[in-house]
């Protein structure tokens, strides 16, 4: 991404297969979907959520990460410096060398085969030690047993239940609730961002109910199945969090 589009701090982490994950306020900022009134700056967030929503990706605003993919729909929107130089180079030279060649390569890598052979073997090698990392984390992913009384008939079960169920140290049902915020992966209100439902890792449901005045109100809440606890239980290992029991094997 660095070679076709940079935008100085911009908060973001590596998902699975290693899907960049970017924070949309600091990219709505950096591709220049801002206004300014008043001495202040503010970002036009009806318009990115308006081409969001053209993409057919839903977003909650400021607090939400977006892929890698998406944020280069994004950049072509943009009306700043950056932005256009980034759409004039995938009009200009990206597209056009795709549509001759197959591929996009810069014009030193083109005119020197010796270079191009040394950046192919390179990518290989990279792309082989990935595919063994990827197998050996898979190999390594714990796998979660669920009681009938826990999971339920749907298979899932509450962010509760599974704080219960992984049983790390100090994590109980409000610090997980934080500490999925902080990694981007449930917004403010404790709803997931739609990617990891896309993931299979969370689903919401809903809940109605009569409040005294005869109203019907609704409840939604987040609930999360059996893949999702295997992905909150690496999170955990991975930010150091003691295991002390539960149904690991």
């Amino acid at each position: 991404m660095n070679e076709l589009i940079t935008i100085e701090k911009v908060r973001g982490f590596i998902g699975e297969n290693g899907i960049i994950f970017l924070n949309l306020e600091d990219v709505a900022r950096g591709l220049g979907f801002v206004d300014v009134k008043n001495e202040i700056e503010y970002i036009r967030w009806n318009r990115v959520e308006k081409y969001l929503k053209d993409f057919g990706f839903a977003t909650s605003g400021e607090n939400d990460f977006i892929p890698e993919n998406i944020f280069y729909l994004l950049a072509m929107k943009g009306k700043n410096e950056i932005a256009k130089n980034f759409q004039l180079k995938v009009a200009n030279k990206i597209l056009p060398a795709i549509r001759k060649t197959g591929m996009y390569a810069t014009e030193e890598l083109l005119n020197n085969p010796d270079l191009a052979i040394q950046a192919f073997m390179k990518l290989k090698e990279e792309m082989i030690r990935r595919q063994e990392l990827e197998k050996k984390i898979e190999e390594q992913q714990p796998k979660v047993e669920f009681y009938n009384d826990v999971t339920g008939s749907d298979t899932t079960a509450e962010i509760g239940t599974v704080a219960k169920v992984l049983n790390f140290k100090s994590v109980g049902r409000n610090t997980l609730f934080d500490i999925l915020r902080r990694q981007g992966i449930l917004q403010r209100d404790n709803m997931p961002f739609q990617t990891y439902v896309d993931r299979g890792y969370f689903r919401v449901v809903e809940s109605k109910w009569n409040a005294p005045n005869g109203d019907v109100k609704v409840n939604y809440k987040t609930v999360v199945y059996q893949k999702g606890i295997e992905y909150i239980s690496k999170i955990l290992r991975d930010l150091g969090y003691e295991k002390v029991g539960g149904m690991l094997n």
